[in-house]
């Protein structure tokens, strides 16, 4: 199986791929075709931002990746007893991820993968007695008060007091942070859970716990998720909205979608229900683009009288909505005033698209309503 995995020396520029155990590095010179075709979300960055990741970064190369090699090293050495959520894996996909995103707001790429390389140091969950700034020093890094103070502020339940950041320190910690937050969602994300669980003896479900809410991060940070299953309701549901990148929160949003998917089969497995108060947090959110709302819930062909029905019933003919693979849209989606009819009149008034949405769960709720059900 072959994969690609941003170099750590030269996170912008240099893809390592390995096929059968062995490395190979490309040229820093790829063009910005096989850098879609070889990360996908390589796509996601504007044509500037494309532009910027492919270029080699404009560093004294020999003397920073000679600290980059020592400071790896460390950090290796630092992560070898780690459980596996927080090892040097993790820490090369949270350097995969801060690239691609420092690349796309225009971070210091070379700040931005030292911060990121090193995000794990002085975890809690590791060693919280070690001093930051003496293990930066081992690596002779420049800038070590700057570099430990951005380390500190990644951890999601550092508070996040950040309003004393630069604008260039702004953008180096949205792009390890959210990078860190990606990391907790997925299939990846699912996976960390229980291996954490399993590490502190925690168990993946208990029915007489329920998840503390809303949790703040100081009483996250004294005492952890009591178990795998409220973990994900505690904060696991939350961390897209949380992130401050458009590709953070983007792609936070598919792998949220992912870890929800596994929530529904497993209270139909557990034949177990979740509160109903966390629905609004995990129903199927309203599409707004192409000029129409896209409601992703399956709906009945034969409900379609119905539906329109109720619809106009209720909001009146201020849009004109259809069913497109069992799907209802309406066009066009109106958080504005004055929109085009598909007839091509002009049609004024105005829907909020909360209220389509929660009519929506009232009227054909969507079978993920199903799980949520405890008062």
């Amino acid at each position: 199986m072959l994969s690609q995995k941003l170099h750590p020396r030269t996170p912008i520029s240099v893809f390592r791929s390995t096929t059968g155990g062995s490395e190979r590095e490309s040229s820093p010179s790829l063009t910005t075709s096989y850098q879609s075709q070889v990360d996908p979300t390589f796509k996601l960055l504007s044509n500037s931002s494309q532009s910027r990741f492919i270029e080699t970064t404009n560093i004294d190369n020999c003397k920073n990746n000679h600290t980059i090699e020592t400071l790896e090293q460390n950090v290796k050495k630092y992560l070898s007893k780690a459980d596996v959520g927080h090892d040097y894996q993790h820490v090369c996909r949270v350097r995969k991820w801060a690239s691609i995103i420092a690349s796309d707001i225009g971070a210091d790429l070379y700040l931005t993968d030292i911060v990121a390389l090193c995000h794990e140091i002085g975890d809690i969950k590791i060693d919280a007695n070690i001093c930051i700034e003496e293990f930066l020093a081992l690596s002779s890094l420049d800038d070590i008060p700057r570099i430990a103070k951005l380390i500190r502020l990644i951890s999601w339940s550092s508070g996040e007091n950040i309003t004393h950041l630069s604008d260039m320190e702004l953008k180096i910690y949205y792009a390890v942070s959210d990078a860190d937050r990606i990391e907790a969602l997925g299939t990846i994300g699912i996976a960390r859970i229980f291996v954490f669980c399993g590490k502190n003896n925690k168990p993946i479900f208990d029915n007489s716990t329920k998840p503390r809410y809303p949790l703040l991060k100081k009483e996250y940070k004294s005492e952890r998720s009591h178990n795998g299953i409220v973990h994900f309701f505690e904060k696991v549901i939350f961390l897209p909205k949380s992130m401050k990148s458009e590709i953070g929160q983007k792609i936070g949003t598919e792998r949220l979608d992912t870890m929800l998917i596994f929530l529904d089969n497993f209270a139909k497995e557990m034949d177990i229900r979740y509160e109903s108060k966390f629905y609004k947090y995990v129903r199927p959110r309203i599409i707004l683009n192409d000029n129409k709302v896209t409601i992703p819930y399956p709906v009945n062909i034969i409900d379609k009288d119905l539906c329109l029905k109720a619809f106009y019933n209720k909001f009146g003919n201020q849009s004109i909505i259809e069913f497109e693979n069992q799907t209802l849209i309406i066009y066009p989606y109106m958080n504005i005033t004055t929109f085009r009819s598909t007839e091509g009149g002009i049609v004024h008034g105005s829907i909020d698209i909360d209220k389509i949405q929660d009519w929506v769960d009232e009227f054909m709720p969507h079978p993920r309503k199903t799980w949520y059900t405890v008062e």
